[in-house]
């Protein structure tokens, strides 16, 4: 395996961890709204003939927060509406439907993200603005950099899923990047099943 990309399938819902998943540190937060603080964004603009499209990650959250050895970036969609798969507990107790319901523009950015996926355009810009992140020196700094795909979402369909392994593929000579994603779309990516990921089943 030349890629260190990883998806956890998590078809049951339960609470897990592996290896990887040890530098995933807990950081710390504070102010009103739970807790929650407002991490960096980074943006990324691109033509479509639907428009000007917009996504967006972060560089992390509570439980991935980089300490400049191990840095973080996360792309997001819309909770649940994206989850094909989500049980009913899923649905009752997801964690990222509060960020949403608390903050207007988390929901909205989720959105955009999502409208960008289903361009053609997708995988090009997406690789565009990991590069460009990648320059800011948190990361040129870091000997290990995490991308999580999805702390809200999921894969909703077989050719969003390929999008993603292209866009892993991409940076398959960097020793230093690792995809992740957590996910129950098992029936969905079964069909593509991509021999550079690592599927780890609980």
């Amino acid at each position: 395996m030349t890629r260190k990309s990883v998806i956890y399938i998590n078809e049951h819902g339960n609470v897990f961890k592996t290896n990887i998943t040890k530098q995933l540190k807990p950081g710390t937060r504070s102010g009103k709204n739970g807790g929650f603080k407002k991490m960096s964004t980074y943006k990324y603009h691109f033509n479509s003939i639907n428009g000007t499209q917009e996504i967006t990650i972060s560089d992390g959250n509570k439980k991935c927060k980089g300490n400049g050895v191990t840095e973080f970036m996360i792309f997001n969609l819309p909770a649940e509406t994206t989850c094909p798969f989500a049980s009913d507990d899923c649905k009752r107790f997801c964690y990222a439907k509060k960020s949403e319901r608390i903050y207007k523009a988390v929901r909205a950015c989720r959105e955009r993200n999502y409208m960008a996926t289903l361009e053609p355009e997708f995988v090009p810009a997406m690789v565009n603005l990991i590069c460009d992140t990648l320059k800011r020196n948190k990361y040129v700094n870091a000997k290990h950099i995490v991308i999580r795909i999805h702390e809200s979402g999921d894969f909703y369909s077989p050719e969003y899923f390929a999008a993603w392994d292209r866009i892993a593929g991409y940076f398959e000579g960097d020793s230093r990047i690792t995809f992740i994603a957590y996910t129950k779309a098992y029936p969905i990516y079964i069909t593509v099943i991509p021999l550079t990921w690592l599927f780890l089943q609980v």
